[in-house]
């Protein structure tokens, strides 16, 4: 699956996959490729090939600046996370609401982008 960060394409999550005499897609959700690459598996940076994988296997189509700001982002938002879990009680603070607000900003940039594009 290859994918493009502003494509108006969007990607499929799985999130049940039965197989009995043939393989069936259950419970499928739309995605974005931004949310994808925010939310999705592992990311690998190809900077000489220009996309990004996730998981392995999902490819998204990204400039190496962009792909690592993603990257960057994606960082920052898995240690928030971990340290959210380690220690429920702690404080957002600062810095995490802005990694939070921007990341919801891109999220509705792209959003109404795709709106437009319609």
């Amino acid at each position: 699956m290859l994918l493009t960060v502003n494509s108006k394409w969007s990607g499929v999550c799985l999130c049940l996959q039965m197989r009995t005499s043939q393989t069936f897609l259950r419970d499928t959700t739309v995605t974005s490729p931004l949310a994808l690459l925010l939310f999705g598996g592992q990311l690998e940076v190809v900077h000489g090939e220009g996309y990004v994988l996730v998981d392995g296997w999902i490819r998204i189509r990204a400039a190496a600046p962009t792909a690592v700001l993603v990257q960057r982002l994606r960082g920052g938002l898995d240690t928030l996370l971990q340290q959210r879990i380690k220690q429920p009680g702690l404080d957002w603070g600062a810095q995490a609401g802005e990694l939070i607000n921007t990341i919801i900003k891109l999220l509705q940039d792209e959003e109404a982008t795709r709106q437009r594009e319609r």
